[in-house]
C-alpha cells in the first residue's frame, strides 16, 4: 500500500526539529474539503503539511520533512497548557491512541512518531476527537478531505529530494 510503505518510512526517522517556530512561507498545493497540503519553507528546512483549520483559529496538521512525520494541535484557548506530556484521540468509534511522548508550546502540541496504522486511520476515517491526559474530551475535527490531503502530502514528500532550499 502506497500509503503504509511512505509513512513508515517516515516514522522510523527523528522527529520535526523546531520548524514550525521559525519564520516560514508556505505555498499551498491542494485544497480539498476541509483539508488542505502545503510546501513550508523556513530557517530550519523544508517540509510538507496536511492540515485543517476551525473556525475558532484552532487547527490539526500533520508535518513531514521526508524523514519524519509530526502531528501538530493548536488551539487558540490553550487546552493543553495543564496537560502532562501525553494526547489521547480517537479516530470515528475506533480504539483510542494514546501517544505519551507529546511535546507542548505555548497553545500547541506536537506528537511525533504516530503509528502507520493511526495515519491510516487519518487517512480513512470520518472525524478525529482529542482527549487530554486525564482523559477529558477537548475537540474535534472532520476528515473529510483528508485521504486527497495525505496523498498530496506524500506526493510532497516525495519531491523534497529534488527541491533545494532557497
Amino acid at each position: 500500500m502506497k500509503i503504509r510503505n511512505i509513512i513508515t518510512a517516515a516514522i522510523t526517522a527523528a522527529t520535526l526539529t523546531s520548524a514550525a517556530f521559525a519564520e516560514t512561507t508556505s505555498h499551498k498545493l491542494h485544497v480539498y474539503k476541509y483539508w488542505a497540503t502545503a510546501f513550508v519553507s523556513g530557517d530550519s528546512g523544508n517540509w510538507c503539511s496536511a492540515y485543517t483549520n476551525k473556525r475558532d483559529g484552532g487547527s490539526l496538521s500533520i508535518n513531514s520533512n521526508g524523514n519524519s512525520v509530526r502531528v501538530q494541535v493548536f488551539t487558540p484557548n490553550g487546552n493543553w497548557r495543564d496537560s502532562s506530556s501525553s494526547l489521547t484521540f480517537q479516530i470515528d468509534n475506533r480504539r483510542r491512541w494514546t501517544t505519551p511522548d507529546a511535546r507542548y508550546f505555548k497553545n500547541s502540541i506536537f506528537t511525533p512518531n504516530l503509528k502507520t496504522q493511526v495515519l491510516e486511520e487519518l487517512a480513512y476515517g470520518n472525524n478525529i476527537h482529542l482527549f487530554n491526559w486525564r482523559g477529558e474530551f477537548v475537540e474535534s475535527y472532520s476528515l473529510a478531505g483528508s485521504k486527497a490531503a495525505m496523498d498530496a502530502l506524500l506526493d510532497c514528500v516525495n519531491k523534497l529530494g529534488h527541491r533545494t532550499a532557497s
